[in-house]
């Protein structure tokens, strides 16, 4: 076997690392409008109008956010709450097929799902909106505030 002739390690070619280090977030240096958009988007509806100063429209998003919420919870509670005891009742029975765990959540005291159905699309359409209204309004703060698309 030969041996390495000097005492440079095999592999000291590699003199610049794989990947540099990420830097830390910096939520100061962030445009206004992508900091927006994020915090309505993916944290609360409202929030980012809110960190934006826009306090009316993001107290708007956040109630009828929040409003919508309530009832797909309070629909959704009332539902299980009618269906449990008849689903205990025939698991202590060793009765319960798949069939009859669809006749007992149908037998519920609301005849459809329509108000939750209907109340998880305004919740979704409310959780959208503030996050495009966020970004919009982030834009316009972004513009006067003199930044261009390459800063």
């Amino acid at each position: 076997m030969n041996k390495p002739t000097s005492n440079r390690p095999i592999f000291s070619y590699y003199s610049q690392p794989l990947f540099e280090p990420f830097e830390p977030l910096n939520i100061g240096k962030m445009k206004e409008s992508i900091k927006g958009a994020l915090l309505s988007a993916l944290v609360y509806p409202g929030l980012g109008q809110l960190v934006l100063g826009l306090k009316f429209s993001g107290t708007l998003f956040a109630v009828s956010t929040t409003a919508g919420l309530l009832v797909v919870i309070y629909r959704l509670t009332i539902r299980i709450d009618h269906a449990l005891d008849p689903i205990l009742t025939s698991l202590a029975d060793n009765s319960l097929t798949w069939r009859k765990l669809i006749e007992i959540v149908n037998r519920s005291p609301y005849d459809s799902w329509r108000v939750e159905g209907i109340s998880l699309v305004f919740l979704l359409s409310c959780w959208a909106a503030a996050g495009v209204h966020a970004y919009l309004a982030g834009q316009k703060i972004d513009r006067m505030a003199g930044f261009t698309l390459d800063s």
